[in-house]
């Protein structure tokens, strides 16, 4: 208990001094480390770490060849301006490389000129090019544009083919080159495209269109605590197309990642503000499944919900495989979502981004009207055998719902201002953002004010220091859930003769449900329930990185992350009848959490001959602290009223104060090694502990992996294969942790909730005391995933074409879920307390392949470019306890319990009865009670036009000629077997570029629930005009009889006729847009200028009958339609200016 106790007596106030310790020790060493280079400057290894040695008397391209291997940068010149020249004097060169250009070319008066960070051109006095000497030469001019996206690319090397003669493009994309002749060939190259040779054919006037790489092995790729070239990937990351992202319509960057990597399932989140739903390679847990966020390095509590503004990404990485998620340890269970924000670069830019669009909702139901609910509800009546009301004759109103609920159409704006630099010594980013989202519902908006800064600065040639932050605001007017679906949504079911406002009444008010019926008024209850939602995010991260020696850096980072969010309510007193609330109330809420994170990583790599060795090491603690407040007051004097003190009536504050903490110690390390970059091996392990989440005996958990990878195409007898470019196989295997559970689980608590005894009748005597309100597992230990990948990554002619596959088994043990307890045990019963203990005594597989390829084209002026994506999953509980499985999909009040997890299924299965027909007459029903021992096949009220279910079991396994909880089985999968996304991208003469995302799901089951309210009348409430294809006597069809009280459970047994394929195709996204000619931007003095049109959701193909077959849900109840918000068509435009 030790442990766990020293470790959770950390305050905040400790945690800082920690931090500030750590940061003194880590600059002082690195100091020290200067400071003993400083007094060893004739060491040898040591000079050539800091700085470079030029001899007396060495050839001045000599000199040059040897800084740029000191400094990894390329130099671009004529050969006759360094011609003949060699060094006067013994020069000292720094790593700084414009400080070393100006010492090793002063004697010569040569100057040289910035291009971009990894080129420099150098000159002679008077002149800018870099080309060669001729007596007669022709001018060529042009611009060279990204044939994906139409924008300029600045410092693309430009080769005049067979000489070393050339120049870079400018900050705009521009370049001029004089030409021996103009039939010469130039050779366009530039990092993460492909090179091009583009013929001149006598012209004089270029714009050429280079084509990304679809896989560029030189790139970097962001991974834990560092970096790695893609071509020497061993794990499975997808690196998310960002420009993808960006072209969405949407203002969320999770919702956004929506088909654009494989593996990875977005679903849900239609409302504004609202989240959607992540897994990665499946579901790994029946509790929580959600992926870690990691942004600028540092853990994103809560993902980037509301706060991100997508316009800042620079790149994307999801890690998805064991070894390139593992390095994460007990927080990456379910996959890590790497982020990292733009940083400024080169010369002063300013950009502004400006949209609005307008939204439709979609496939909104078709409510019955005044005259067909009456018609309807009369016959569900009639055939029930009951009287219907003669006043529903009378109505005199005819209330559509959906148009009075549904407030027209939405807007959606979006503006963002950015500011970016970059110079030898710094460089700095700054954003503006605003978005202002209207919903569909009434009273439903939200908005989001954002600012970031990023910057970059060396103190010295070895010493950086940065930071990352962003403050973010997000105002909101939310909906209720209820109000979402058909089960408990009152707009979809609320009775047509009732009016919005009462007619009646001179002073105005609000409509009334009429004699004999009953139901809420749902415009009133909205306009009734004021809702106001605050949130504040500030998130960052500030970082000290030293280089004392060559190859080794070290780095440290803090991190904060604050978040809190104020909500108030205020319900107005009304009466409606049956539904009243004679007394008005104010809720107060307020949740605030603080996280903290403290990292030191270092990192050595050397190369030795062929051999290239890495290794990372780290340390890292991290602290969070939440606090939630709660009042109600009632009784306020006035209509709407937002002060507390106005209360006059009760006061609630039973759930005044929560404070929950937690905190994370860990030790990690890589070990990366590879040989001529041929052949690799990579080990990750991460030691955590977390409290108090676990006892002292599982405190700590230790997370391993290992990886091997085999570049095939650089083996000598794979030349003569020369269509494939690259090709590597790689494989690997580890074990990620899950601490993902409530605090002190393994601890008893107590409460003194509803623990009071009065001692005298008139209750003035009592006592409170205390009972335990949880039994402790002092076992609980955490959730492992054991995940085992083989993959291969290939490229096709130069990287025109590209593959990346992954199969996987990824296997959960020690599944935690609450086992029930018998009352006997004394525990309490109260809903607000969890009296099942967790335990670990579960297992589940998950298992699939990822496929991932790309393909580039270029057709004379057009460029076509193809991104797409495909995972194939499966799912299945390996172990439960004994006997047991879990019941979820709770009813809205008319059908529930329609999903079952068990082993040998996938999780979140459909369970029920299987329908073989529609009974369509007497002779059928009798024909089928003759077969049951007591007369009755499945109900009492069974007649022509009800389901008829399948007899497959009994009590004794076998069919026993009736209906009973034995004819249940397994009837639908709610997990896709595939899902895919497919980007396409035009482009035409670096003017017009189209783009259009498709993305789609195949083989999966819905249960469509809001069929039982869709097709039958529940209680008082409306239907839709569904109910107009229910069976009768003369129309014998496959939807059950219209009939009150539903005697045969049609409509609340589940059953197979509540399952559907929910396969679909969408084009999700059409984008449309236009570039200025350089011609016109050079007179406006601007750098680009794009204007384009976008749409949303244009297209559904798909079988189902429901609103919409995506559909999320838990882990426990997935993919149950009960009806949902309903997604919006989307249409705008917008304006990118570069100036």
């Amino acid at each position: 208990m030790n442990k766990v106790g020293v470790f959770m007596k950390w305050s905040m106030h400790d945690f800082i001094k920690i931090g500030l310790t750590a940061y003194i020790c880590f600059f002082a060493s690195t100091v020290e480390a200067q400071s003993v280079g400083t007094l060893h400057a004739t060491s040898v290894q040591d000079k050539q770490a800091k700085q470079l040695i030029i001899e007396e008397g060495m050839a001045l391209e000599i000199a040059l060849q040897q800084l740029e291997q000191f400094a990894n940068v390329v130099f671009l010149y004529r050969s006759e301006v360094v011609e003949g020249k060699r060094i006067l004097s013994q020069k000292t060169l720094p790593r700084n490389v414009s400080k070393a250009l100006q010492i090793l070319l002063e004697d010569y008066k040569l100057r040289f000129k910035y291009i971009n960070p990894k080129s420099y051109g150098i000159f002679a006095p008077g002149n800018n090019v870099i080309s060669p000497p001729v007596s007669s030469v022709e001018r060529v001019q042009g611009t060279v544009v990204d044939a994906s996206n139409n924008e300029t690319l600045p410092a693309v090397n430009i080769r005049i083919k067979g000489t070393n003669s050339g120049t870079t493009t400018n900050a705009d994309g521009e370049f001029g080159l004089d030409v021996p002749s103009l039939q010469d060939t130039l050779v366009f190259s530039f990092i993460g495209f492909q090179t091009k040779e583009e013929p001149l054919e006598g012209r004089t006037n270029l714009t050429v269109r280079m084509q990304p790489r679809v896989v560029t092995g030189d790139e970097l790729v962001i991974v834990g605590y560092g970096s790695q070239k893609r071509s020497n990937l061993t794990g499975s990351i997808s690196s998310v197309d960002v420009q993808s992202v960006e072209s969405k319509n949407t203002v969320r960057l999770d919702q956004a990642l929506q088909g654009l990597s494989s593996g990875v399932q977005v679903s849900g989140g239609f409302a504004p503000g609202s989240s959607p739903t992540i897994h990665i390679r499946g579901v790994g847990s029946i509790g929580n499944s959600d992926p870690l966020w990691i942004v600028d390095g540092v853990k994103l509590e809560g993902g980037p919900g509301n706060f991100f503004d997508s316009d800042d990404v620079e790149s994307i990485e999801v890690l998805k495989g064991a070894t390139a998620a593992s390095i994460y340890g007990a927080e990456a269970a379910h996959g890590v979502i790497l982020v990292n924000t733009k940083r400024g670069d080169g010369d002063l830019q300013v950009s502004f981004k400006s949209s609005i669009s307008r939204k439709a909702p979609l496939d909104l139901p078709n409510l019955l009207n005044s005259e067909q609910f009456v018609q309807y509800k009369r016959e569900s009546r009639l055939n029930a055998g009951q009287n219907p009301e003669p006043a529903w004759d009378n109505y005199q109103h005819d209330t559509d719902w959906i148009d009075a609920y549904y407030d027209g159409s939405g807007i959606l704006q979006s503006n963002d201002l950015s500011i970016s630099n970059g110079g030898d010594n710094y460089n700095f980013y700054l954003s503006l953002g605003y978005d202002n989202e209207d919903g569909i519902l009434i009273d439903n908006n939200y908005k989001r004010y954002g600012i970031r800064l990023n910057s970059d600065f060396d103190i010295s040639e070895s010493l950086k220091i940065g930071e990352s932050l962003l403050y973010s605001k997000v105002e909101e007017n939310p909906i209720d859930n209820f109000n979402e679906s058909f089960s408990g949504g009152i707009p979809y079911r609320s009775i047509p003769i009732m009016p919005i406002r009462d007619e009646s009444n001179p002073f105005g008010g609000w409509g009334q449900a009429p004699a004999y019926f009953q139901g809420p008024n749902p415009v009133a209850t909205q306009r009734q329930q004021h809702q106001k939602q605050t949130y504040d995010r500030l998130t960052g991260n500030i970082y000290l990185q030293a280089t004392p020696l060559q190859g080794l850096t070290l780095k440290s980072t803090f991190g904060y992350n604050h978040m809190s969010n104020t909500g108030q309510a205020f319900q107005e007193a009304f009466d409606y009848g049956a539904f009243a609330n004679p007394i008005n109330s104010l809720t107060y809420n307020q949740a605030t959490s603080n996280s903290l994170t403290l990292n030191l990583v270092g990192t050595y790599e050397k190369d030795i001959s062929q051999h290239n060795v890495k290794v990372m090491a780290g340390y890292e603690a991290s602290q969070s602290k939440t606090r939630h407040f709660n009042i109600t007051g009632t009784d306020l004097p006035v209509d709407v009223g937002w002060s507390m003190n106005l209360a006059t009536g009760t006061f609630n504050t039973t759930d005044r104060q929560n404070i929950y903490e937690s905190r994370l110690l860990s030790q990690f390390g890589r070990f990366n090694y590879n040989y001529k970059e041929k052949y690799f091996f990579e080990a990750n392990v991460r030691r955590d502990a977390s409290a108090p989440k676990f006892g002292p005996e599982n405190l700590w958990g230790v997370f391993p992996s290992f990886a091997v990878a085999w570049r095939i195409s650089d083996e000598q007898f794979f030349e003569s294969v020369p269509v494939v470019s690259d090709l590597k196989i790689r494989a690997s295997t580890g074990k990620l942790g899950s601490d993902n559970i409530a605090n002190f689980i393994y601890d008893k608590t107590y409460t003194s909730q509803f623990a009071s005894y009065a001692f005298d009748a008139a209750g003035q005597d009592r006592v409170s005391g205390f009972y335990l309100s949880k039994f402790p597992n002092e076992e609980v230990k955490w959730e492992e995933i054991v995940q085992h990948n083989i993959g291969l990554d290939a490229e096709f002619l130069e990287g025109q074409y590209n593959l990346n596959v992954d199969y996987y088994i990824k296997d959960t043990k020690d599944l935690l879920y609450g086992v029930p307890i018998p009352p006997s045990v004394g525990i309490a019963v109260h809903n607000q307390y969890p009296v099942n203990p967790q335990v670990n005594i579960g297992s589940m597989r998950n298992s699939g392949i990822d496929i991932e390829m790309g393909a580039n084209y270029a057709f004379n002026d057009f460029s076509l470019g193809l991104k797409g994506n495909a995972s194939h999953m499966q799912n299945e509980v390996k172990a439960l306890n004994e006997d047991e499985y879990i019941i979820g999909g709770a009813g809205g009040g008319q059908i529930g319990g329609m999903t079952r997890t068990q082993v040998g299924k996938p999780i979140s299965s459909f369970y029920g009865f299987i329908v073989d027909r529609v009974l369509d007459t007497e002779q059928e029903v009798y024909a089928i009670n003759s077969w049951a021992p007591d007369g009755i096949y499945q109900a009492a009220g069974t007649a022509p036009g009800d389901l008829m279910y399948k007899d497959i079991s009994g009590p004794n396994g076998v069919p026993d000629g009736q209906i009973t909880e034995h004819d249940r089985t397994f009837i639908g999968n709610p997990w896709p077997k595939w899902q895919y996304g497919l980007t396409v991208n035009l482009n035409y003469k670096a003017m017009f570029d189209l783009s259009l995302f498709f993305q789609g799901v195949y083989d999966v089951d819905v249960f469509n629930a809001e069929k039982a309210y869709s097709r039958n009348f529940f209680g008082d409430n409306n239907t839709t005009t569904k109910i107009a294809e229910a069976w009768t006597p003369e129309n014998h069809t496959n939807h059950p009889r219209n009939i009150a009280s539903d005697p045969n459970g049609n409509f609340s047994n589940p059953s197979t006729y509540f399952v559907e394929d929910g396969s679909y195709l969408k084009l999700r996204n059409v984008q449309l847009g236009y570039n200025l000619p350089s011609s016109l931007l050079s007179q406006l003095n601007l750098r680009k200028v794009r204007l384009y049109l976008t749409a949303s959701n244009i297209l559904t193909i798909t079988g189902y009958s429901g609103m919409d077959p995506e559909v999320a849900g838990s882990n426990i109840s997935r993919g149950v339609d009960y009806g949902q918000y309903p997604q919006t068509f989307t249409m705008g435009g917008g304006v990118d200016v570069q100036f």
